[in-house]
């Protein structure tokens, strides 16, 4: 198994810092590693971005180990890899089912909050509010891919929390 991890933006022949001790601990356990591009891999240059990944004669399961993708640039990883000889753990269909809240929304309903969503980011705060409105009055998180924020519905105010 191959674990696979961002490189330091500007010096990318090194770890992402937030994974150096990930980098550390699998250098410890004797686990084989290479280096991503992340920056690279999501401008759509694939081939670049795995310029440093290794490719294998016999087939290699590998764990992606960096940041948030999205389901189309997972595909663009999955298949750069797979051309290399490697095959990520989760399939880009697995990885969109668990990325995505639409995808397993379904699986989890039951034993979850109530969630409703939008893909459109040009929404009109009048329909954000009205998408709100089965909550009440009551507090909510609104999460995107970045940042979780708190809205008090009464008032239609972001409040975003600290990190």
């Amino acid at each position: 198994m191959r674990l696979l991890f961002c490189c330091e933006p500007f010096k990318p022949s090194q770890p992402d810092p937030d994974y150096a001790r990930e980098v550390a601990a699998a250098e410890e356990a004797g686990l084989s590693w290479n280096l991503i591009d992340f920056e690279v891999l999501i401008a759509g240059n694939v081939a670049q971005a795995l310029r440093r990944v290794e490719s294998t004669e016999t087939p290699e399961l590998a764990v992606y180990r960096g940041w948030m993708l999205r389901p189309g640039q997972y595909r663009d990883l999955y298949d750069g890899l797979a051309e290399r000889g490697l095959r990520l753990i989760n399939t880009p269909e697995e990885y969109r089912r668990c990325h995505c809240l639409p995808d397993y929304y379904p699986l989890i309903e039951r034993r979850t909050p109530r969630s409703v969503w939008t893909a459109d980011p040009t929404l009109p705060s009048e329909q954000i509010m009205a998408l709100l409105e089965p909550f009440g009055s009551h507090p909510v998180i609104v999460k995107d891919y970045v940042q979780i924020a708190q809205i008090r519905v009464g008032r239609g105010v972001l409040h975003p929390r600290r990190r």
